[in-house]
């Protein structure tokens, strides 16, 4: 049997500003774009018909920071959401956003609606404080995968673009690479052990600090016909049916949105007690701190 060719990175992608180029490319290419949240966000970004990005400091993968050598100011200028792309439902992200209060959901936007989004928001507010900032740039990005391959010895480091894997002795986050500037790919390099998630990112890059952790953009050139909600494995009808008289209460074509259910409804077994808390049911907290 012959042995499989292996596919190196830098003889598809001749420099970081090649593979950059094409990542975006990648990006902004997928039919489907879907946000995993809890149904206390999404309310909130419906009635506001907008979208908060998170500093890239700040977000929850901080070894994130580690992969790409370079100042801390950089990672400063650049906000993102986190979409996945695919057909099938993701039931990692699922587990993230489910589990333990049973009220995650997924917003699914088609290819048209991301361009609109694109093309809308030039200018972004800063948030809390809603001072208008302008957008260097604004941009749809499939992240790139990266880990160590200790096990061959040709290759130290092995990488996923768009689930294919790319090998390759040179580590693109490295600041003296002799491939490029490694600043472009601040916001689309990640550890493999994330890749489950297809991730793809709307990232925002500002030519200044603004010195705010979020930003926010507007959704109001969105057709949300063309958006459609779907509730976790185990949200409950009640939940469900009270969302959808949230969404009958909106203005601005917000009621147009189509509602499904998770094809894994009544299939997967929920886990309602926790060993370590005595056996005690898991309790969901309001975003105010108390009971429901």
């Amino acid at each position: 049997m012959s042995k499989i060719e292996k596919k190196v990175l830098e003889d598809t992608f001749k420099t970081v500003g090649d593979l950059y180029k094409s990542l975006n490319e990648k990006g902004t290419s997928h039919n489907n774009f879907h946000h995993y949240t809890d149904l206390i966000s999404l309310r909130k970004i419906l009635s506001g018909k907008s979208l908060l990005l998170s500093r890239l400091d700040t977000m929850n993968d901080q070894q994130e920071l580690r992969k790409i050598i370079t100042s801390n100011n950089e990672w400063q200028k650049v906000y993102s959401a986190c979409f996945t792309y695919g057909i099938s439902e993701n039931m990692g992200l699922w587990g993230l956003y489910s589990i333990p209060n049973k009220i995650g959901v997924r917003i699914s936007f088609k290819k048209s609606e991301m361009k609109k989004i694109l093309e809308k928001n030039k200018v972004i507010s800063a948030f809390p404080n809603f001072r208008s900032h302008q957008a260097n740039a604004i941009q749809l990005t499939d992240v790139l995968y990266v880990s160590n391959e200790d096990n061959d010895k040709t290759y130290k480091f092995k990488y996923y673009y768009s689930e294919t894997p790319y090998y390759s002795n040179m580590y693109v986050g490295d600041r003296n690479s002799k491939y490029g500037d490694n600043g472009v790919l601040i916001g689309a390099l990640k550890n493999e052990a994330w890749s489950y998630e297809k991730e793809v990112r709307l990232n925002v890059k500002v030519s200044n600090e603004i010195y705010s952790e979020k930003i926010m953009i507007t959704l109001e050139d969105v057709e949300f016909e063309n958006v459609t909600v779907t509730f976790a494995p185990w949200v409950s009808n009640v939940e469900k049916e009270s969302f959808r008289r949230f969404l009958d209460g909106l203005e601005g074509g917000i009621s147009s949105i189509k509602t499904a259910s998770s094809e894994f409804t009544d299939l997967v077994t929920y886990k309602t007690h926790c060993d370590i808390c005595s056996k005690k049911p898991f309790e969901h907290k309001d975003e105010f701190g108390l009971f429901n």
